[in-house]
């Protein structure tokens, strides 16, 4: 027994000191083969390649031997490897290339017609083959054997799956769409392949002669085939990868009504034109949604976003008039009405607080539906906490500092290291900061700025830098003070109390660092206010006499994205993203604004 147990010890750690050998010997041959020491690597893989005939080893070899010009002894090897594996179609067309290398001609002929006779038996073999020419590079070869492939066996999905891989390595790109809805018509399953792939391919490569050509392809086919479905989703796609959403609802509303459906289809066409600013798009799909009544299964999820959809639509317009936003109020208030006021409508609820609240002057109503809600024993703890939150900024936009405060705080230790927590955090540094109490916000902001999310950490990182920035040359901060106080007014939209203070502060201070910021706020009011020529003045101020400032490069975008997509003068927006890509590495805005400056470069 104890022999037995000896031996397999020993046993164990003879295979283990050989492993581990084995593993020494592979990093060693790739670290020659990286550095392009090619001789001591084939002597190292030669010693493996013997030992396991593995297909790794095999290939290092051969590209050992090809880079020092001795193809007799790839030849050898290769001949070897076939022996070991007469059935592997790899090396027996690697055998092939090297004839071909060597300029046997005829030889080469001769392997790839007894090749291809063999793998053309049943469609296994044939993929084997084509998936072989396609590893090896062997394109012309692969071009020739999958057409006989494809003839033999028509309806093979693995073969047209190939011939796409083929034309895509080749950049035959029209030949590639073709087979791409030849394959999803073989195979309706592959849709969401067959789309990744052509993303690819058309959209992220930019190239609108192959979207005219893929969008032609299909509806020349469906004019043959107009019950396929699966073609129509494709059309679908197509047109949602090019933001046609309106042409694209009366496709989904189509294949709603055939496939008997119950709106599915529609609601994310509406989530996608949402959230595209296509709002007309957006509204006639979730109304089409609603169609199918309150007891299907998308009828709320489209009733939620259609009352955001109308929302953001109001709040985007240059001039918001006060009869659209007591008609939001209205709708707000039916769909509680109809979908009763529960867990699952609580979202509703905020966004109804929020406007009751902020622009309707019913701060009394706004706080008595948030208590009612966070009175329901069943509502999440998510959705409670952002309900705190909301019942705080409506405390603080009436001037109750105190009890305010005192709700952040709750929700900040409440809901520590999570975004909840950090938000909380953030308004509690915030209305600190509105007190004057400048040293206690920073210590707030501190934490924030290296434990929060992006978002917040960015903002925390901006009251942190105009507190920091401004205290230096007003110990005492009064200036500050004044400030911080007009920033408060701004929250609670007496904007005319905020631009006295503002005034007051440039006409006592004169030249005072803070009236970069003041600029800033002037414009964020212009902006709220529907007097965007204002806006736009303020902004160009800041970036033309305060460049080397900190709210510089927030100033370039907003100007960016107002040239961008108001006035679509693509000169002025490429001028104000690529001064954020030159002058700002550090901006918070750097990575988006480089994606739109190369989009609009390239148009």
């Amino acid at each position: 027994m104890r022999f037995a147990l000896f031996s397999f010890l020993i046993m164990i750690c003879f295979c283990t000191f050989a492993q581990q050998h084995d593993d020494a010997q592979n990093q060693l041959a790739l670290l020659y083969y990286s550095k392009a020491e090619y001789q001591r690597a084939a002597e190292i893989y030669e010693k493996l390649y013997k030992e396991t005939h593995s297909r790794v080893h095999f290939d290092y070899l051969i590209s050992c031997y090809r880079n020092l010009s001795e193809l007799d002894k790839a030849e050898t090897i290769t001949l070897e490897q076939i022996k070991q594996f007469p059935h592997n179609y790899f090396y027996q067309i690697s055998l092939v290339r090297l004839y071909q290398e060597t300029n046997r001609v005829k030889e080469a002929d001769a392997s790839i017609k007894k090749i291809e006779r063999k793998a053309l038996r049943n469609e296994f073999e044939a993929v084997e083959a084509l998936q072989s020419y396609i590893e090896l590079n062997m394109y012309a070869s692969a071009n020739e054997f999958v057409m006989r492939a494809i003839k033999a066996f028509p309806q093979s999905v693995d073969i047209s799956k190939l011939r796409a891989e083929l034309y895509h390595k080749t950049a035959q790109y029209k030949e590639l769409i073709v087979e791409y809805i030849r394959f999803v018509e073989l195979d309706q399953n592959e849709l969401e392949y067959v789309q990744n792939q052509l993303q690819f391919v058309l959209y992220d490569r930019k190239d609108e002669t192959l979207t005219a050509f893929l969008k032609q392809r299909i509806y020349s086919i469906l004019e043959k085939k107009s019950d396929s479905s699966v073609l129509q989703e494709l059309l679908l796609w197509t047109m949602i990868q090019e933001k046609d959403y309106a042409t694209a609802f009366t496709l989904a509303k189509s294949l709603d009504i055939q496939e008997k459906g119950l709106g599915e289809r529609v609601l994310e066409l509406g989530k996608i034109a949402n959230s595209n600013a296509d709002y007309e798009t957006a509204t006639i799909s979730l109304m089409y949604v609603l169609t199918h009544g309150v007891s299907a299964p998308f009828y709320v999820p489209a009733l939620k976003l259609l009352l955001n959809s109308t929302e953001k639509q109001i709040f985007s317009q240059k001039t918001i008039l006060h009869e659209q936003l007591i008609e939001l109020e209205t709708k707000y208030l039916d769909a509680l009405k109809n979908l009763g006021k529960t867990n699952q409508t609580v979202d509703v609820a905020r966004s109804l607080a929020h406007l009751q609240a902020f622009y309707l002057d019913k701060t009394t109503d706004a706080k008595k539906i948030l208590d009612e809600f966070l009175h329901m024993y069943n509502i999440s703890i998510h959705e409670k906490a952002l309900c705190e939150i909301l019942f705080a900024d409506i405390l603080l936009f009436e001037d109750d500092v105190w009890l305010a405060n005192l709700q952040y705080a709750k929700v900040a230790m409440q809901y520590k290291n999570n975004d909840i927590g950090y938000e909380a955090q953030f308004k509690q540094a915030k209305l600190a900061y509105f007190n004057a109490q400048f040293e206690y916000a920073l210590a707030l902001l501190d934490v924030l700025k290296a434990s929060s999310t992006k978002l917040i950490s960015n903002d925390a990182l901006e009251l942190s830098q105009l507190i920091s920035e401004n205290i230096v040359y007003d110990p005492e901060g009064d200036v500050l003070s004044l400030f911080s106080q007009a920033d408060l007014r701004i929250y609670q939209k007496q904007y005319n109390k905020a631009f006295q203070l503002f005034d007051s502060i440039t006409n006592t201070y004169p030249g005072h660092s803070i009236q970069e910021f003041i600029l800033f706020r002037k414009a964020v009011v212009a902006k709220e206010t529907g007097n965007i020529e204002q806006e736009i003045a303020y902004l160009q101020e800041i970036v033309a006499q305060h460049s080397h400032d900190i709210l510089a490069h927030k100033a370039h975008f907003m100007l960016a994205l107002y040239f961008d997509t108001v006035e679509h003068n693509i000169e002025q927006a490429r001028e104000h993203y690529e001064a954020i890509v030159t002058k700002y590495p550090n901006s918070f805005y750097l990575q988006q604004a480089r994606n739109r400056y190369r989009e609009l470069v390239e148009q």
